[in-house]
């Protein structure tokens, strides 16, 4: 009976953390933020070079964001041949509709009055067209 209850309040704190909130602080320095590391998929809605900006709507069927992300001099840009780009934002490809894979840079600092918190979460590290990323780099194998 005890170990039946034990099982049950394991599963139920399972659940909870599963269910918890994703708006949580950044993690703690050296600690990768997932968004910096997985990279995500949408498509573009608009592209303005001049001002450095993207539009990517993300989600599927009914349940999609449009959402405007900067890009910066140390965006990486890859073709679907995971080649990189020189042309940045004004390249061929990027135009509306495209299927481009991405990640972002993760806020400096996530502690209040240190500098470089509140740091723009929006801004691309990379950007590349296709449905998916390369993968993160895998540490070595011992």
């Amino acid at each position: 009976m005890r170990r039946t209850f034990a099982c049950v309040g394991v599963l139920l704190m399972g659940v909870a953390a599963a269910a918890q909130n994703p708006a949580v602080p950044a993690p703690p320095s050296g600690v990768p933020n997932k968004a910096a590391v997985l990279p995500m998929q949408g498509k573009v809605v608009r592209v303005d070079p001049q001002k450095g900006t993207v539009v990517i709507r993300t989600g599927v069927a009914g349940a999609t964001q449009d959402r405007e992300y900067r890009v910066g001099k140390g965006t990486r840009y890859f073709g679907a041949n995971r080649a990189a780009i020189k042309e940045g934002l004004r390249h061929t490809g990027f135009k509306e509709g495209a299927p481009v894979w991405y990640r972002l840079l993760p806020p400096k600092s996530a502690t209040p009055g240190t500098p470089g918190a509140g740091a723009d979460p929006r801004r691309i590290s990379q950007i590349g067209f296709g449905p998916a990323g390369p993968t993160p780099a895998r540490p070595p194998q011992r």
